[in-house]
């Protein structure tokens, strides 16, 4: 699994928050979030899939920083056009398909609360960071396992978004 890295700090967030990819960005909960970005991944569709991760509107949408955008912001978004990328070119060649099965483990801290100031740079809404193991399945034509990983969740308010494969 590749992951997406941002720094620390209010920059971090701000990249954090742009860089997280249905039509409606994001998910009602940790759980959606990451079965969206299975099922984009199955369906091999980059919108779908782009929408699992948070953009620059949700950036904008979640901070205001009198400074305005900083240029980590683009490198941030390139990050995820990357990891994007990767992740469509990975299922394109393989056989598989992966079914969402739970979330365990689930661990979130908040990062800002909404009217919080930080270097600048106010939240616009509640802002988090959560962490969990992903258990999916994996099928192809010889059969089907269970399989894990960690991922990484940023909320916005009531929206999470999937910010690690």
């Amino acid at each position: 699994m590749s992951r997406v890295r941002v720094g620390g700090g209010v920059v971090g967030l701000m990249a954090l928050a742009a860089t997280v990819a249905g039509c409606s960005r994001g998910a009602s909960s940790p759980e959606e979030a990451a079965r969206r970005a299975i099922e984009a991944m199955n369906a091999r569709d980059e919108k779908a899939l782009r929408a699992a991760f948070p953009d620059a509107k949700t950036f904008t949408d979640a901070i205001d920083c009198a400074s305005g955008m900083p240029r980590e912001l683009a490198r941030a978004t390139e990050k995820v056009d990357r990891a994007v990328a990767g992740m469509l070119e990975k299922a394109n060649k393989s056989n598989e398909k992966l079914t969402f099965l739970r979330i365990e483990d689930l661990s979130s801290k908040r990062l800002l609360a909404k009217g919080e100031a930080k270097d600048g740079c106010t939240a616009k809404a509640d802002l988090f960071a959560g962490r969990a193991k992903l258990i999916f399945q994996v099928s192809t034509a010889e059969g089907s396992r269970e399989d894990s990983g960690r991922i990484e969740l940023f909320g916005v308010g009531e929206r999470w978004y999937f910010i690690d494969d």
